[in-house]
């Protein structure tokens, strides 16, 4: 019966909290949405050390949106973004070994017991890093179900929520 009502109280909070960043949006205080974009991630972070280049982007980019759109600069709004041609190249399919290598991956880097975990999505093996994308839960933890724009060296790579676009080292 507490822990019921502790979870009624917490999401109490999270929607006072979901309402006042709504009405601060309407009010100016957030009026851009580049301010939303995420772009503080593992791919980031391989692009820059040049482990992956910008073809790699793309290819994640049609695999994952179906398309690949480029924004010329980083101050850019999503109505800014052109699509290009880009014909994707198709990775294949993970085998057990390499499934069980990411989620053990996965779960030696968070902390607390994954109750479920899923590969949703397989974006291939980019210079020795596998790039998927995960459907989670960690048990007795609530997550930000906040949607976040994702854009990594101006490629838009769509939207992430709940779930986790993951990176991690191959073997």
């Amino acid at each position: 019966m507490i822990k019921k009502l502790l979870i009624l109280i917490i999401n109490g909070v999270f929607l006072l909290c979901a309402l006042f960043a709504f009405s601060a949006c309407d009010a100016g205080i957030v009026n851009d949405i580049d301010e939303e974009i995420c772009s503080d991630n593992m791919l980031t972070d391989l692009y820059k050390s040049g482990e992956i280049n910008i073809n790699d982007i793309k290819n994640i980019a049609a695999l994952r949106v179906g398309y690949v759109a480029i924004a010329e600069s980083e101050g850019h709004k999503l109505e800014d973004y052109k699509k290009i041609d880009f014909v994707a190249t198709i990775p294949e399919p993970l085998n057990d070994a390499e499934k069980n290598y990411i989620e053990n991956n996965f779960k030696s880097k968070v902390d607390g017991e994954v109750s479920s975990f899923e590969i949703i999505g397989y974006y291939g093996k980019y210079n020795d890093y596998y790039v998927a994308e995960l459907s989670y839960e960690i048990k007795d933890v609530l997550f930000d179900t906040g949607i976040y724009h994702i854009r990594v060296a101006n490629v838009f790579l769509g939207y992430i929520g709940s779930d986790e676009l993951f990176v991690c080292k191959a073997k």
